[in-house]
């Protein structure tokens, strides 16, 4: 069974804003996708993939 989890990837620190990603991982196998969308770190709950408006 694969499992998934979103995370930001906040490597760049002199971006304002920042990618959000997926891992897939089965067994030992990792792969980690980028999903096109850019968010802020406001925007971001880390310990729950919640993203919150900035309206």
């Amino acid at each position: 069974m694969a499992t998934t989890k979103f995370y930001l990837d906040c490597r760049r620190a002199s971006e304002k804003t920042h990618n959000l990603r997926i891992n897939i991982c089965q067994h030992t196998k990792t792969a980690a996708y980028p999903l096109g969308i850019k968010l802020e770190r406001h925007q971001w709950e880390p310990k729950t993939p919640w993203i919150f408006s900035t309206n």
